[in-house]
């Protein structure tokens, strides 16, 4: 007849095996669908060097690779862009300038203008050894350049 401590023990290893499957399972969704391979899309705003300029829309969406777009299995590595791509937006930009009255400052709107900016696309990822000094810092947005 079983004792009472040896069936607490294969009940043990029973939640045990069963807690494995299902960590083992976690890992393998995580190594499929978050694996650093393809670039993934995020909002990127303009940069706003001149704040009397409003560029509509706002942003863009962009193809981004990093440690919030793809995880990498060794834990010295980041999930970095191996290729990248510039490309042309167009922008409607509106100027604000403040006229002044004897009574109130107002701002006026000037006609809206069309800008180009360029933009560093992400178009494939992958692993590398990690030369960053703060593993936290992730950089969602590169230099965009108005033309």
């Amino acid at each position: 007849m079983e004792s009472k401590q040896t069936k607490v023990n294969t009940i043990k290893r029973i939640n045990l095996s069963e807690d494995y499957a299902k960590a083992f399972d976690h890992g393998a969704r995580v190594r499929t669908e978050g694996a650093c391979q393809h670039p993934q899309p995020l909002i990127v705003y303009v940069n706003k060097t001149d704040p009397s300029k409003v560029h509509l829309p706002r942003g863009t969406v962009l193809h981004r690779c990093n440690d919030l777009t793809g995880c990498c299995s060794d834990p010295l590595e980041t999930c970095t862009a191996i290729e990248k791509q510039t490309i042309e937006l167009y922008f409607i930009t509106i100027t604000l300038k403040k006229q002044s009255t004897a009574y109130r400052q107002r701002r006026i709107r000037q006609s809206p203008q069309i800008e180009k900016i360029l933009f560093t696309n992400h178009t494939r990822c992958g692993c590398r050894v990690s030369n960053r000094s703060d593993q936290n810092e992730i950089d969602l947005d590169e230099e965009n350049e108005i033309l």
